[in-house]
């Protein structure tokens, strides 16, 4: 059984709420497998994305391995915070206050969103604590006697059919040894939550950003509690699939199908980009895979600021089955071409061979 690495949000890899039904999730996985199906999705990472979103399902789909990567993931998110709020600690002595885990989301930008920037707008679906006790579940009232123990803290019990014999004391487990328990706050009724709220956040994504780069946005992770501060969301940004081009950062290419006809007619070719078209002048003999760079027409290298090339794959196409009006075409063409030299070379040498065999000695005449 393939193991996902607790540093991977699943919830965040299928587009779900760590609150989803299990419906929703069957629902978000069969809908990013029609995207990402290595069979409908040409793009280098197709595979490799479709592979971790399976894997994803498969874990979230069986209550029981949810449950634990929900424990395993929370726990390490809660040790990653302790440990950058130590950090943070450190160098700012006065930033005391504990941080909520932070959250991460999934967004998709086009290629032309890619190279100018936008105002990108993703929905989520967040539980808010209880105002009351502050997510606590603790009403804010004096402490009472635990029911359980009757404020002693600790419990013993009978050893068998001899209830005059009892066991050593042990700390009683409803309060901990304290021998005290604070009131459930009627509001949540205990829970320390409140309803949830879906609602859509906007935030800007530069130009340039390289596809698989992930966006920090500030307070926007998971809720705080009292004494807590929010968390943040980090957005993982990454390139929709275009119908023309696939992305190579900072690269794009293309291929694009030419008839014969077209290329021994030689002259440019027309060739679509991001932005207007532009011509390109064909080879003299083109050739089948030929590739064609046009500089400057690729995607935007934030960190350089300067856009890559865009690469067409010239595919000659072959009729395959031609038409009556195409056949009378080429046997003008085939006229045309009989005063073309090398055609008269031939036409002469092959006269010669027929004088040649209608003389009875063989010999030239």
């Amino acid at each position: 059984m393939q193991q996902m690495p607790l540093d991977e949000d699943l919830y965040c890899l299928l587009g779900v709420d760590s609150c989803a039904s299990a419906d929703e999730i069957r629902r978000a996985y069969r809908k990013l497998a029609m995207i990402w199906h290595p069979d409908r999705n040409e793009s280098a990472d197709a595979e490799e994305t479709f592979k971790r979103i399976r894997l994803a399902y498969e874990v979230l789909r069986e209550p029981e391995r949810r449950t634990e990567y929900d424990h395993n993931f929370t726990s390490q998110a809660h040790r990653a915070d302790n440990a950058h709020a130590q950090q943070a600690a450190a160098a700012q002595p006065d930033a005391s206050a504990r941080r909520a885990p932070n959250l991460s989301r999934h967004v998709s930008i086009s290629l032309e969103e890619q190279v100018h920037g936008c105002r990108a707008k993703l929905r989520l679906t967040r539980t808010e604590y209880c105002r009351q006790c502050g997510g606590s579940g603790h009403a804010n009232l004096p402490p009472i006697a635990c029911g359980t123990c009757r404020g002693s803290g600790s419990m013993r019990s009978p050893l068998g059919l001899f209830s005059f014999f009892r066991a050593a004391a042990v700390a009683c487990a409803d309060c901990d040894g304290t021998g005290t328990i604070r009131p459930t706050c009627e509001a949540c009724e205990g829970t320390g939550l409140s309803a949830r709220k879906t609602g859509y956040l906007k935030f800007e994504v530069p130009a340039g950003i390289r596809p698989g780069a992930s966006l920090r946005v500030r307070g926007h992770g998971r809720r705080a509690r009292t004494g807590e501060a929010p968390g943040d969301l980090l957005v993982h940004v990454g390139v929709a699939p275009h119908p023309l081009f696939e992305a190579d950062f900072p690269d794009l290419r293309c291929e694009i199908p030419l008839s014969v006809f077209r290329a021994l007619a030689g002259g440019s070719l027309e060739v679509p980009t991001l932005g207007d078209p532009v011509s390109v002048p064909l080879p003299s003999e083109p050739i089948d895979g030929a590739e064609l760079r046009i500089a400057g027409q690729g995607m935007l290298d934030g960190g350089s600021g300067l856009r890559g090339d865009l690469l067409v794959r010239v595919r000659l196409v072959r009729p395959q089955q031609l038409t009556d009006a195409q056949l009378a075409l080429l046997a003008e063409l085939d006229k045309l071409a009989a005063n073309d030299p090398v055609h008269i070379d031939w036409l002469r040498r092959r006269h010669d061979a027929e004088r040649q065999k209608s003389r009875p000695d063989g010999r030239p005449g």
